[in-house]
């Protein structure tokens, strides 16, 4: 469900121009050749192809019109064959509706362990205009977006990185993360961006990856941290041409992290010199799940990259093909901040409340924040290190985000605010203006009509392609029976068949890319909607028919059993992106105004 329009659902490459071939039964699945749609039989066949494919009555097994409005999880020709088949389908019925109610008296708690300067969520494009506003033949000559739970630059910059040539007008985002330890990461990289010439690249990219930097790399960082100390909000405006707004208060508090950087004495051997190293080991010396997950993904990986790894594992290091790895003499600075803290507010995110260590969690890896296929697409495949390859395409991904900055047509505002307080913050000519609004997994931890309710007035109200989207990691915490397949043999019988490589060489995350748990996943929405309301103190009124599920906070729910999502894949391949460490839990959702196109 997540291949571009264009590309071949089984390999991820580009379509033959001329000649390519869809799925016969739901006629969505393209394919760059007979065989990639024959090799993707198994797994297309058990997932998507279901889903989508007309319906057959689960009596009579004929062309199926309505489903069960109880459980949702079942088709029928008619009020004649659903009352034959009802006491057979009756406990079944009531064992679903149950499934539902369960899941939304689960309790949802925010724990933010440590900052995001890594997220574990594969960057995505967040326009993918060839299949929305260019698509429509629009004349865009302005695009706006407003990622209200940021996390670190990574979708910001493959948007950037991915834009067509076709398009030739301005981006605006605004950038919002309650908090001001990753938003102070993520302004110090941009002001770099805009003030250091292109001959500072890979001296950027370094700072971004690499848990040492060279003489260089730490001399550049250094001289950042002190203009940005030196500075107020109204100066970075001037000095960066209004490509880069910071809200007056966020600006003070990102200046507590950076003014903490500058002071921290990073030379290795120095009396005082902070053991990143060291610390950084010992998150992953307690963290059993990690040293399972490498164990595993060592196995899954091309052999060639298998060395890099393991010294990314060992020192942290991501550097340049042609930089030497033992030329290294300072730790980053930009690797530390501050512990867990148990929920997010302004007052226990203050960077004077805490001290500064080391503080990424040890799925916060670098080189598998890019998408795989994206990077060998453009990078290809010749370079036996994983980790020079990122540093390369991290590279280009800052090249074109300097160039579109000093073409000005690139423009930033920073904030540091709780997202439903947003509507206050950013000025009224906001309202009904952005074209993308994102949410990362914010409907994980919180009512998804508070997120609606607070974000939908910025949505625009005349771009049709407008959508605001938000994921879901921990879906199947609250609906624990949809993670794996009942029928574990038969699964594991079709990935043999699909994959060279022996069975044992896979994970759970694999195995579930072979298992249709649509059905769970829309018991767990029903769950939520009541749980949802719950929290709202709004009367549940029962478990809601799909009609009513797809609709919130005046907005439609791209329907995800009927077509794919415009933007964000709403289900994310996993076997073909063998060094991205996904878990095949993650689930996207997008909701517009009135018709979308």
């Amino acid at each position: 469900m997540d291949t571009d329009k264009g590309y071949c659902w089984k390999c991820g490459f580009s379509l033959p121009r001329r000649k390519y071939f869809t799925c016969d039964s739901c006629k969505i699945a393209e394919y760059c050749s007979k065989q990639c749609r024959s090799t993707d039989a198994n797994r297309h066949g058990t997932v998507e192809c279901p889903t989508w494919s007309p319906k057959k009555c689960a009596n009579c097994h004929q062309h199926g019109s309505s489903e069960c409005a109880g459980c949702l999880s079942v088709w029928y020709c008619g009020v004649k064959c659903q009352k034959e088949a009802w006491a057979k389908h009756k406990p079944i019925c009531r064992s679903w509706r149950e499934k539902a109610k369960d899941a939304s008296g689960v309790p949802r708690r925010l724990v933010q362990e440590f900052p995001y300067y890594f997220s574990n969520v594969i960057a995505t494009d967040l326009l993918k205009l060839p299949s929305n506003e260019l698509e429509q033949n629009e004349d865009v000559d302005e695009l706006n977006l407003l990622l209200a739970a940021c996390g670190d630059l990574r979708h910001l910059m493959e948007s950037v990185h991915s834009l067509p040539s076709k398009f030739e007008g301005q981006l605006r985002f605004v950038l919002n993360d309650i908090d001001p330890f990753v938003m102070a990461r993520n302004v110090l990289l941009l002001f770099m961006m805009v003030t250091c010439s292109q001959e500072k690249v890979k001296h950027i990219a370094s700072i971004w990856l690499s848990l040492r930097l060279s003489k260089n790399d730490y001399r550049c960082l250094q001289t950042t941290l002190s203009t940005l100390c030196g500075s107020d909000s109204e100066s970075v405006k001037n000095v960066t041409n209004s490509v880069i707004v910071v809200e007056a208060r966020s600006f003070k508090e990102l200046k507590k992290v950076w003014s903490r950087w500058e002071a921290m004495p990073c030379l290795l051997g120095d009396d005082g010199c902070i053991p990143l190293g060291e610390e950084r080991m010992a998150s992953f010396a307690v963290d059993g799940p990690a040293q399972e997950g490498f164990a595993v993904l060592y196995n899954q990986v091309p052999l060639q990259y298998v060395g890099s790894m393991r010294s990314w594992l060992e020192d942290g290091i991501i550097v340049a093909a042609d930089d030497q790895r033992e030329s290294l003499p300072y730790y980053n600075p930009t690797f530390t901040g501050r512990a867990e803290v148990v929920s997010q507010t302004p007052q226990n995110l203050d960077p004077s409340n805490y001290s500064f260590h080391f503080c990424i969690k040890t799925d916060g890896i670098p080189f598998q924040m890019w998408d795989y296929l994206r990077m060998i697409n453009v990078c290809g495949t010749s370079d036996p290190s994983i980790t020079s390859m990122c540093h390369a395409y991290t590279q280009g991904c800052i090249l074109a985000t300097m160039k579109l900055m000093t073409a000005k047509r690139l423009f930033l505002e920073i904030h540091t605010e709780d997202y439903t307080t947003l509507e206050g913050k950013l000025s009224r000519s906001s309202h009904g203006k952005f074209d993308r609004i994102y949410t990362s997994n914010l409907m994980d931890f919180q009512p998804i009509p508070t997120i609606l309710g607070s974000l939908k007035v910025f949505l625009s109200n005349n771009n049709p392609c407008a959508v605001i989207i938000m994921d879901t990691l921990n879906w199947m915490r609250y609906c624990r029976e949809s993670d794996f397949p009942v029928d574990f043999k038969t699964t594991l019988r079709h990935i043999s068949a699909d994959y060279p490589m022996t069975v044992m060489n896979f994970g759970k995350a694999q195995v579930r890319e072979y298992h249709d748990n649509i059905a769970y996943f829309v018991t767990y929405l029903r769950g939520r909607r009541i749980g949802d309301d719950q929290a709202s103190n709004n009367d549940a009124t029962g478990l809601p028919k799909w009609s009513e599920l797809t609709k919130c906070k005046g907005l439609t729910m791209r329907d995800f059993r009927k077509t794919r999502n415009k933007v964000w894949p709403f289900r994310q391949r996993v076997i073909i992106r063998s060094m991205n460490m996904s878990t095949g839990r993650e689930r996207t959702l997008e909701w517009y105004r009135g018709q979308s196109t």
